[in-house]
């Protein structure tokens, strides 16, 4: 339930990158033998409505309408684009731009403007960072939207209070297929996260 989005690059073999580490192993095998055609970043999304009030929110019907982003949230989005614009940056000289409130970086980002393709749950905190993000990095294709990316389903957790989670993850170390508490499991998280990788 940490607030802050995090940009995390996904490589060959690195699918595990959007799960806890204690399930790296029992993942790999789903991992693709072949290369990626693209890279891929993950950005989580900035503090939401449900981060503040200390609640789970996984059910599309609640996540689509509600908890969108605080302010500080869309400011966190903003940095995060900051961080995703270095990243993507291509340029070597400046040594990667600036923080700005608008995520102003259009000089680094003429090639990738071109070539970035934005994809998001829409879950409203997730799209309204996605919304800052493109807009900050200047993509020319349009944001698209995924239910491949949607919250991990958390059953009989779902609006209770976000340290239930740890009860989840627990579980999850021992056993990645479990559906405990009615949840998805992490199996079938991974399931539908691999299928939208290799698709795009």
């Amino acid at each position: 339930l940490a607030s802050r989005p995090t940009v995390y690059q996904i490589r060959l073999h690195s699918y595990s990158a959007l799960l806890s580490t204690r399930v790296i192993m029992a993942v790999s095998s789903m991992q693709d033998e072949t290369s990626l055609r693209n890279r891929f970043f993950v950005v989580r999304h900035g503090q939401s409505e449900s981060n503040v009030e200390n609640i789970l929110v996984s059910d599309p019907a609640v996540g689509r309408a509600s908890y969108g982003l605080t302010e500080k949230g869309k400011q966190q989005a903003r940095e995060a684009c900051d961080r995703l614009v270095r990243a993507l940056s291509t340029s070597s000289s400046s040594g990667g731009p600036g923080s700005s409130d608008d995520c102003d970086c259009s000089s680094d980002l003429d090639l990738l403007a071109e070539r970035v393709v934005v994809v998001s749950s829409d879950f409203k905190r997730t799209r309204e960072t996605a919304e800052i993000i493109h807009s900050g990095l200047g993509a020319k294709a349009p944001l698209r939207f995924s239910t491949a990316l949607w919250e991990r389903g958390m059953g009989e957790l779902e609006s209770k209070a976000g340290p239930n989670v740890y009860q989840l993850w627990e579980a999850d170390g021992k056993d990645p297929s479990h559906k405990h508490f009615g949840c998805e499991s992490v199996m079938e998280m991974m399931v539908r996260l691999s299928r939208l990788v290799r698709d795009l």
